[in-house]
C-alpha cells in the first residue's frame, strides 16, 4: 500500500523529465518546461510526497529500491538537459550532477511550506521555480522568451 502511494509521484516526475528532454528546442525553453511540470507534480501529489519523506524507511526492499531508480533516472535526464545547455553555451554551470541535485531538491522541498490557498498558486509558483532555475544555470530570463 505504502509503494502504491509512493510510486506513481517518481514515475510522473521522470515522465516530466522525459517530455522535457524529448521536447524540441534550446536547452533553456526545455528546461523551463521540466521545472514547470516537475513542480506542478510536487503541488498536485503533495500529500504524497510527505507520506514519502516520513515513511521511506517502511518501504519494502524492492520498492524502495524502484523508486530510488527512478529518482536517479531522473536525476541523469536533468544532468544531461544541463549538459547539453554548458554545451550549447546557453548555460554557465561549473557542476552539471551537483546543480541538478540542487534543482531537484529546490522543487521537492517545496511540499513542505506550499500551501494551496497561499500566496502563490501552482501556476505561479511553477513559473517562479522555472525563473529560479534559469537563474541558477546562468540563463538570462530574454533568452527563453
Amino acid at each position: 500500500m505504502l509503494a502504491a502511494i509512493c510510486l506513481p509521484t517518481i514515475e510522473m516526475s521522470v515522465q516530466a523529465a522525459v517530455s522535457a528532454m524529448a521536447a524540441h528546442g534550446p536547452a533553456g525553453i526545455r528546461l523551463r518546461r521540466l521545472v514547470t511540470d516537475f513542480t506542478g507534480v510536487v503541488m498536485r501529489r503533495q500529500a504524497n510526497i510527505a507520506v514519502y519523506f516520513r515513511e521511506e524507511m517502511h518501504l519494502e526492499a524492492i520498492a524502495r529500491s524502484e523508486i530510488n531508480a527512478k529518482r536517479k533516472e531522473f536525476d541523469r535526464i536533468l544532468s544531461a538537459l544541463l549538459r547539453e545547455g554548458v554545451e550549447s553555451g546557453e548555460f554557465h554551470v561549473p557542476d552539471v550532477n551537483l546543480t541538478a541535485l540542487a534543482l531537484g531538491g529546490m522543487i521537492s522541498w517545496t511540499y513542505t511550506w506550499f500551501r494551496p490557498n497561499g500566496r502563490l498558486g501552482v501556476e505561479e509558483l511553477s513559473v517562479r521555480m522555472a525563473d529560479l532555475a534559469c537563474q541558477m544555470v546562468g540563463l538570462r530570463q530574454h533568452a527563453v522568451v
